[in-house]
């Protein structure tokens, strides 16, 4: 994706989740949301659900930047859900919001949400100082 003047003057928000990217979730929410905003996607390259915010520390992480989008910039890696925030502050020059979601599956009650790769995911952005939202 091409940045336009316009482009440069819009938020940039960055969409993490636990399920993967053919998420339905993540997919019509990145092109919602890319009608006004600039608009990162970094997640896991497949199912994470469960992982809380537990982040890969015993090996590299493996990234790959799909073309195939046309709305957006498309990030999948081999790792956790937190991993995609670390992996975004990187990569990406300003975030002004995380948005984790739009999950698969309901986290309702503690348990659930404190176990929630999705929930997880906004809490390691929250905790490194930004905006964030997890969406279940």
């Amino acid at each position: 994706m091409t940045k336009t003047q316009s482009d440069q003057h819009m938020p940039t928000v960055c969409l993490v989740n636990d399920d993967g990217p053919e998420s339905k979730g993540l997919l019509r929410l990145s092109e919602a949301l890319a009608a006004s905003m600039n608009v990162v996607v970094v997640v896991p390259n497949g199912q994470r659900s469960g992982t809380g915010k537990a982040l890969t520390l015993d090996r590299p992480i493996r990234i790959t930047e799909r073309a195939d989008s046309k709305h957006c910039r498309f990030i999948v890696h081999d790792g956790l859900p937190a991993d995609s925030v670390v992996l975004a502050l990187s990569m990406i020059d300003k975030v002004d919001l995380f948005v984790s979601g739009i999950n698969a599956g309901a986290n309702l009650g503690y348990h659930r949400m404190l176990t929630s790769g999705t929930v997880g995911a906004a809490l390691e952005a929250a905790i490194q100082g930004y905006p964030a939202i997890a969406v279940s």
